[in-house]
C-alpha cells in the first residue's frame, strides 16, 4: 500500500533513472484492479504494476513478470509501440504521469475514484469504468 505521496514521489524519482527511454510493449490485465505496463530497454524488461483497488492502490516496478495464456485483457492498444519519455508526479498531489511519444498514461490516487488514464490528443480512455463526471 504505497500511498502517500513523499513515498510516491521517491519512486518516480528512483523508476525515472530506470525505465527511462524505454518502449512500451504491452499493456495489459489479469488481475481485478491491476494494470501492468511492460516496457522494454536495449535488451531488459520492466513491469509497471498499478493496482486501483481503494484503499489498498499502489504502484510497483518489476523486473520480471509472469502474463497468464488466459484471461488477460490489453488495454491502451495505441500507447504500444510508444517510447517512455518521462515520469512525474504532480506537486502535492498523488497523481503519477507516465509521458508516452505522443501521448500520456495518468495514474490517479482518489480513494474510490483511484483510476489510471490513457490521454492522446483529445481522446481518453480509463482502466475502470468511470463517470463521465469524474473523467
Amino acid at each position: 500500500m504505497i500511498q502517500n505521496y513523499f513515498v510516491l514521489n521517491r519512486f518516480v524519482i528512483e523508476a525515472s533513472a530506470i525505465i527511462y527511454n524505454s518502449l512500451v510493449t504491452e499493456v495489459f490485465s489479469q488481475d481485478k484492479n491491476k494494470l501492468v505496463i511492460a516496457l522494454q530497454k536495449s535488451e531488459v524488461e520492466f513491469f509497471i504494476e498499478l493496482c486501483v483497488t481503494p484503499g489498498q492502490s499502489f504502484i510497483n516496478l518489476r523486473t520480471n513478470y509472469s502474463r497468464a495464456k488466459k484471461n488477460t485483457i490489453n488495454f491502451f492498444k495505441e500507447a504500444v509501440g510508444q517510447k517512455l519519455n518521462f515520469i512525474s508526479i504532480a506537486e502535492d498531489d498523488r497523481i503519477i504521469k507516465i509521458e508516452l511519444s505522443d501521448s500520456n498514461i495518468y495514474f490517479t490516487i482518489r480513494g474510490k475514484h483511484t483510476n489510471v488514464f490513457f490521454i492522446r490528443f483529445y481522446n481518453i480512455e480509463s482502466f475502470k469504468t468511470e463517470d463521465e463526471k469524474i473523467i
